[in-house]
């Protein structure tokens, strides 16, 4: 009552009285809101020590909370030196008693500590166990599991089921992965409308490979309307997250006037773009268009650059562009 204030003014020294009096004699409700004061350090100074020595008293009765507490105590090595084995230790107790906190922490766990990776049936538990509660990213990350056979046997259909219910949560990687398993018919009936709808509500939350594949769509046709400008319009989106086939095919659309105003200076850029990240066709396209004077001045140096950087990744016509172009400059 002093802690919260009700019906008394709020006095965390008094809390603190009443609370070491119930916690000493054994209350674990006590004990855990002694460790939470210990650890925030709200009323006394911050002291981890006897936040674990608090945490440990109610946790030993079974309370999830100070069991989870615990767990992160032991994760992050505050006030104990970092102990990943207990930290599972700890998770697991309170998530058996449905802590969901404690469940995504231990999936978070096992995800990134390779010394809690070795009991795999223990990751697919935590996974279940917080998937059935209706943890999304716990359904993601079964799906996942699941889709790619990762620590149990693959099962489309158990991956579909999973996405499916992760995307009705919001997940937006879920909504993805469905838009994905529709397109290849993997686990379902191959839908494109579905592949269409799952990708527009993904792609509209910023998802940069949903605005990719949607713009492509829109480009080729397939499973809509072919739209050149709904095309560059997702296209751009995920260009500037840095997707490399969005740069290169929006610099196509600025090249050939497709959706967008014909525009050699944005094809150039945007081929640069993917180029730089590797693309051999748009490193094709940069040498072509720097030697042919398309969207900057004319620069043959810089056009055996890119026809060479092309040429190495086997892009044949730059390979035969590259030899005609080799005795034109010094390099």
């Amino acid at each position: 009552m002093y802690a919260s204030g009700q019906g008394v003014e709020i006095n965390e020294a008094e809390a603190f009285k009443w609370h070491l009096l119930c916690a000493q004699a054994g209350d674990s409700a006590s004990q855990y809101a002694l460790g939470v004061m210990c650890s925030q350090g709200d009323f006394l100074s911050r002291d981890f020590a006897q936040a674990i020595y608090w945490f440990e008293a109610s946790a030993a009765q079974g309370d999830a909370h100070a069991q989870h507490n615990l767990g992160v105590l032991y994760a992050n090595g505050e006030g104990v030196t970092k102990n990943v084995d207990e930290a599972v230790k700890w998770y697991r107790l309170a998530a058996a008693q449905g802590d969901a906190s404690s469940q995504s922490n231990l999936i978070a766990l096992t995800a990134s500590e390779p010394s809690a990776q070795e009991n795999h049936a223990d990751i697919i538990q935590a996974y279940e166990a917080a998937a059935n509660l209706g943890d999304a990213v716990a359904q993601y990350n079964l799906a996942v599991s699941y889709a790619h056979g990762n620590y149990v046997a693959q099962d489309e259909a158990e991956a579909f089921k999973w996405f499916k219910l992760s995307a009705a949560q919001g997940s937006v990687d879920s909504l993805y992965s469905l838009g994905a398993m529709f397109a290849k018919g993997r686990g379902v009936v191959q839908d494109y409308a579905q592949v269409v709808n799952n990708y527009h509500l993904a792609a509209e939350q910023g998802h940069a490979q949903a605005q990719l594949n949607l713009g492509l769509m829109c480009a080729t046709g397939e499973g809509t309307p072919g739209n050149f400008e709904s095309s560059a319009k997702w296209l751009q989106l995920a260009a500037v997250q840095g997707e490399t086939l969005a740069q290169y095919n929006l610099g196509v659309l600025y090249a050939n006037g497709q959706g967008v105003e014909q525009d050699y200076s944005q094809a150039l850029k945007w081929y640069l773009l993917a180029a730089e990240n590797g693309d051999a066709m748009a490193q094709f396209n940069v040498g072509f268009m720097y030697a042919n004077a398309e969207g900057a001045d004319r620069n043959y140096p810089e056009a055996v650059k890119w026809y060479r950087l092309s040429a190495m990744q086997g892009q044949a016509p730059a390979i035969t562009i590259n030899s005609e172009f080799k005795p034109l400059v010094s390099i």
